[in-house]
């Protein structure tokens, strides 16, 4: 359930820490640039988990475990049983306005279209994919590409050792991958690639005539109310296949429900096969064995687990856990504080489905049942105190006068990489650089707090939240062209010596990232710590090793003395987590 890293990933690291985003690859822009809004009704009905066998008690325990646990960074939650949603929840700010990224999660989508299309008779499984390609054939090509098939491609089995993080540096998605080195050769084990992913969706592409999405909107979507999905695509205009689709808790929970419904759907009263039967058994059953922790192995585009449920899971924690024996389907999303957290979801989902003290049996006590619906509103609350203390809401702007009167409108101006207004990696991501921050100032207009950021010609001004009842204010932030719809708040904070600083939050509502800013001012100047999410530090930091650092010397021979590993942890530092002085009089 992974990503692959190379040398690529690290020289765009080490130019973007150098300030040469002139260099970077600009291939993408092939994503949706505005912002839609999450059908909020899906025409999908909802009721109390008790009247369908499920504890409120349980739900509110696995929510809470998971909304505790840092490293998973819950966004959504949501659980369905006999086609009926029995829970829907967010942590703030997320809510249900807001659809979710989804990366890996929708290869299993994929897998619901090529499954389509066979039955269609548009493919099958055993064709070669340099039959289907053919003008993508060249000279580089190697003789093993001569044996990938379809069936190879939905169950991770190519073998090539193709970097799909670095395909964001490539024009032609396809060319490049038909000319991959090998690990191993074709059928022989499992190497999983989102790069596989797409070009299965190329393939519907080619054979249908229609983009992927067009396709699976006449096929699915339209059956099921599935209104507002999107999905970027590759610089050739194809869907990405195995990451880039943004879709809401609904959408993935009425997904989980059709492959529980081994893949028909009530539509106008009746009944419809919308993906054939036949391909949900053969899609959901073990093709691959891997054994691992909670997985038994990977079917195709699809994870089979121990406990004989099947999974569509994206990294960073988007998930829909398809568990039959329960008649029970949970979606979670997540923008995880580290890129891989260690599959905690999946197992405290395993752990729920596991323990019969979560549904209701004849031994099961009538008094057990709490309001559900209430749970998590003491959630927010408490979350809400954490943030901001027990400071009363008339104090907050007297607060911020008492502690930074002089500071308050002043804009303060950076000499060296301040940190960017968005992530890092959602820069990569839609090939949206920044050289960094020039200016920074925050201040009060009236009531409304605001924190004022300059990079390069633009400047951004980002209302912050700062009250008990209005943590976060929610609003779109354009970036060359793109809308992001965001959440920022801010609060006093003290540090280890009881100094006051304000702690600034800007959350990227449908994007696994998020900014933190702290300021801390003295002396007539601002210290600006900023720290984004996810954690790309870590792993920068595992790359810049020996073996890199030697790859690095033999391609830049007259740079020796500048690659070293300190240096590499240096700049890795300076661009992840900058700590820069800012003065008014630069």
């Amino acid at each position: 359930m992974g990503i692959g890293l190379d040398m690529k990933f690290m020289d765009f690291v080490l130019k973007y820490a150098s300030g040469k985003i002139d260099d970077m690859p600009l291939y993408q822009g092939n994503d949706v640039p505005y912002f839609l809004r999450a059908d909020e009704n899906k025409g999908i009905k909802r009721t109390n988990p008790y009247k369908k066998g499920v504890l409120n008690a349980g739900i509110k325990k696995l929510f809470d475990t998971l909304s505790r646990d840092e490293s998973v960074g819950l966004a959504g939650f949501g659980m369905m049983t006999g086609g009926e949603v029995i829970a829907e929840a967010y942590n703030p700010p997320y809510n249900c306005r807001y659809r979710h990224v989804s990366f890996s999660m929708c290869k299993s989508v994929v897998s619901m279209a090529v499954g389509i299309a066979e039955h269609e008779g548009l493919l099958k499984l055993d064709e070669k994919l340099v039959d289907i390609f053919k003008a993508s054939n060249n000279v580089f090509m190697k003789k093993e590409m001569k044996g990938i098939t379809i069936e190879n491609l939905l169950t991770m089995q190519t073998g090539i050792c193709f970097d799909e993080v670095s395909s964001v540096f490539t024009l032609d998605w396809c060319r490049e991958y038909m000319s991959s080195v090998f690990c191993m050769e074709p059928g022989e084990g499992f190497s999983y690639n989102s790069l596989n992913t797409y070009m299965l969706a190329a393939i519907i592409v080619k054979r249908s005539g229609k983009p992927l999405m067009d396709y699976l909107k006449e096929k699915l979507f339209d059956y099921m109310e599935i209104k507002d999905i999107t999905w970027d695509k590759c610089p050739m205009g194809i869907e990405k296949g195995g990451f880039g689709m943004k879709l809401s808790i609904i959408d993935m929970l009425k997904l989980g429900q059709l492959y529980l419904n081994y893949g028909t759907w009530t539509v106008n009263g009746e009944e419809k096969q919308l993906v054939p039967r036949k391909w949900l058994e053969e899609s959901t059953r073990v093709h691959v064995k891997l054994g691992r922790d909670v997985i038994d192995g990977y079917g195709y585009q699809i994870w089979c687990l121990k406990d004989g449920s099947i999974l569509f899971n994206g990294v960073f924690g988007q998930n829909v856990y398809i568990n039959r024996d329960r008649n029970l389907v949970i979606a979670t999303t997540a923008s995880a504080y580290d890129i891989f957290p260690d599959g905690k979801i999946v197992n405290y989902l395993c752990d729920f489905a596991g323990d019969d003290k979560n549904f209701i049996n004849e031994n099961t006590l009538l008094f057990t049942v709490l309001d559900f619906g209430n749970s998590f509103i003491s959630e927010a609350d408490k979350l809400a105190k954490r943030l901001y203390g027990k400071i009363s809401n008339n104090q907050y702007k007297n607060k911020y006068r008492q502690y930074f009167n002089d500071y308050l409108g002043v804009e303060y101006k950076f000499d060296e990489y301040a940190g960017s207004i968005i992530p890092v990696m959602i820069q990569g991501v839609y090939s949206i650089y920044s050289s960094g921050i020039t200016g920074m100032s925050i201040g009060f207009k009236g009531s409304m707090l605001y924190l004022k950021v300059c990079e390069e010609n633009t400047t951004y001004k980002i209302m912050l939240g700062y009250k008990t009842e209005e943590p976060y204010i929610y609003q779109i932030l354009k970036i060359k062209g793109k809308d992001f719809p965001i959440a920022a708040s801010s609060g006093i904070v003290f540090d280890e010596d009881s100094r006051p600083l304000i702690k600034i939050r800007v959350i990227y509502l449908e994007e696994v990232g998020s900014m933190t800013f702290k300021l801390i001012f003295s002396g007539g100047r601002l210290k600006l710590k900023t720290l984004e999410i996810p954690k790309l530090k870590r792993v920068a930091e595992k790359l810049a090793k020996e073996e890199y650092i030697k790859k690095r010397e033999i391609k830049l021979s007259r740079k020796k003395t500048l690659e070293s590993p300190e240096y590499v942890k240096y700049k890795i530092n300076k661009v992840l987590e900058p700590v820069v002085i800012g003065r008014p009089d630069l």
